[in-house]
């Protein structure tokens, strides 16, 4: 998010496509924030620290480190075994994106309790009550934030197999991307054998990652042949608009922005279409 923060002016400027509402912020701290989005319940103690500690390990501490390497990738255009390695961390953060989002825990959760109920065939107010207590994330259940980020992102990944990058720069400088409160966007395809045909598994995912930089990450597993990607493209101001269209029909209510008057004219802009 500090990516998107102008520091010129001390503030981020965001959008509640829910509430119809401009506005800014003077910090990114509280910005897509939820209480308890992140706490476990173990041992019926709730634990504040545990999953934090997982996003500031692997996600947070090398963030500033890889965008370096990034940034001077996109200067020099050599494609090093150390830009690869910045590619792929960037790939585990984009991938979690949805994963982190008060919508897609709140799914789980609600799937989870419908199969619990199903299996043990009890539906009476009081075992849904305490089915949904188990499971229910704003009060740290006990079912809830079980596994590590870093141990899902590895996952998928892995399953991905090989990834193709294309790391996109708007040619415009008055063009800007914008940050989603899922923080990526995700597209399943399926790229895997299973006895199941029906599975559809994460096959790309794409990253605003500065206001200046957005990265597709593809599975090669979605390519019937071999392709050549570009490393870098630069986009017209279409092109980022598109992108910028997708951030925000993805996003569960904000979207935030590093310039005003862009984010100001691209919601007037998607209102006259609607």
């Amino acid at each position: 998010m500090k990516q998107f923060f102008n520091e010129n002016e001390g503030c981020i400027f965001v959008y509640d496509k829910n509430l119809d509402n401009h506005y800014k912020k003077t910090t990114t701290k509280s910005l897509f924030s939820e209480k308890d989005l992140n706490t476990r319940n173990i041992d019926n103690e709730k634990d504040f620290n545990s999953l934090e500690s997982d996003l500031n390990k692997y996600f947070e501490k090398d963030f500033q480190d890889n965008l370096i390497v990034l940034k001077r990738f996109i200067t020099d255009l050599k494609l090093t075994s150390e830009v690869n390695n910045a590619l792929n961390y960037f790939s585990k953060y984009g991938v979690i994106g949805d994963f982190r989002t008060p919508r897609h825990k709140q799914l789980m959760a609600n799937e989870f309790k419908e199969a619990m109920l199903q299996i043990f065939g009890n539906n009476t107010s009081e075992f849904k009550e305490k089915i949904g207590d188990m499971l229910a994330y704003k009060k740290g259940g006990q079912f809830s934030n079980l596994i590590d980020y870093s141990e899902l992102s590895d996952k998928i990944l892995q399953l991905m197999g090989k990834l193709i990058f294309n790391v996109v720069i708007p040619k415009n400088q008055n063009d800007y991307f914008v940050l989603p409160d899922c923080s990526s966007v995700t597209e399943r395809a399926k790229i895997n054998t299973y006895f199941n045909p029906d599975i559809r598994e994460i096959a790309y995912i794409g990253i605003p990652l500065t206001s200046k930089i957005y990265i597709h990450v593809f599975s090669e597993k979605i390519f019937k042949e071999k392709i050549h990607v570009p490393a870098i493209t630069f986009a017209n101001s279409n092109e980022v608009r598109r992108l910028n269209i997708i951030s925000y029909n993805i996003c569960e209510s904000k979207i935030a922005s590093k310039n005003q008057n862009y984010l100001v004219n691209f919601i007037k802009g998607i209102k006259t279409i609607a």
